[in-house]
């Protein structure tokens, strides 16, 4: 997924105007004021929180797409940016979707938040989408139970992971199988 591709693209299904800068971002032109998608995601625009929360579910509409994929076993593939702290040692192990929770983001410790996406191999967290609402897929590895969170949205997306639920599943991390 290419955030700042999602931006033109969103930008010329509507006829905005839009122009590419030379880190890379893209800026979508609004007469109520521009917003600004980074490479890594991020959508600024002070002048329009209209057109950023726009941007932003359009881009985790992008986000659940690219995790909905399948492999020819038929095994649903969740995938991750990044190597996480809270990842049990996953290789030539069976990965487990046991549960699909659906939470309200107010519901969700920051305590949890923190520990859910805290990167394993770089500084920082991993920047949670907005939205009211989040699925906690909760994982089964060697005996390991482990989470990940997930916009709730589009609908599609939670009844494609229930649909999986007891099923191993396989874990995608940065373009490799893990």
């Amino acid at each position: 997924m290419n955030p700042p591709q999602v931006a033109q693209e969103y930008a010329a299904e509507e006829g905005f105007d839009c122009c590419t800068h030379d880190d890379g971002s893209v800026e979508v032109m609004h007469p109520r004021g521009g917003a600004r998608v980074y490479v890594d995601g991020q959508v600024e625009s002070a002048p329009n929180p209209r057109l950023k929360e726009v941007l932003e579910r359009k881009l985790a509409a992008a986000r659940a797409n690219a995790h909905l994929q399948q492999d020819p076993s038929e095994r649903c593939t969740i995938k991750f940016a990044a190597y996480y702290r809270k990842m049990p040692d996953i290789h030539n192990e069976v990965t487990r979707l046991i549960a699909v929770l659906k939470v309200k983001r107010h519901q969700l410790s920051i305590h949890f938040l923190e520990w859910d996406t805290k990167y394993d191999d770089k500084p920082g967290n991993y920047p949670l989408p907005s939205g009211p609402e989040f699925l906690v897929l909760l994982l089964l590895t060697d005996g390991h139970l482990w989470t990940t969170i997930r916009a709730a949205w589009p609908q599609e997306k939670e009844e494609y992971y229930r649909s999986h639920v007891g099923e191993p599943v396989n874990i995608e991390i940065l373009g490799g199988m893990a």
